[in-house]
């Protein structure tokens, strides 16, 4: 499914719990993440907005730190912020690994652990 609006996010969350999952989380852009659970959560949850240079790799820059954070024991809502802000920060040079914030270059209280 391609996703172009939140009903096609909508949409395609919803194959996924069909499928099993107990969950899905769709990125969404500029407008952050869809996310939606068996249990009944459905929540767009913002990113924060910034001047695009180049979104090439935004989605992996998501997905590594919301991994991150995961592993880390921060709970579900805070990572998920979290991945969104270091995707935005991505966005704002060109390129894919060489855009990715090294951690010394985020705000502190991004990495709050």
């Amino acid at each position: 499914i391609e996703v172009h609006t939140l009903d096609d996010a909508r949409l395609a969350a919803s194959i996924i719990l069909d499928r099993g999952a107990r969950a899905a989380l769709i990125t969404l852009g500029a407008r952050g993440c869809l996310y939606v659970s068996a249990d009944g959560a459905d929540e767009v949850i913002p990113t924060v907005e910034v001047n695009a240079v180049d979104t090439t790799g935004a989605g992996d820059a998501f997905v590594g730190s919301l991994g991150y954070f995961l592993a880390a024991g921060v709970a579900l809502r805070t990572a998920i912020e979290r991945a969104n802000a270091i995707a935005a920060i991505s966005v704002q040079s060109p390129g894919t690994q060489s855009s990715y914030p090294r951690r010394e270059q985020l705000p502190p209280e991004l990495l709050g652990l």
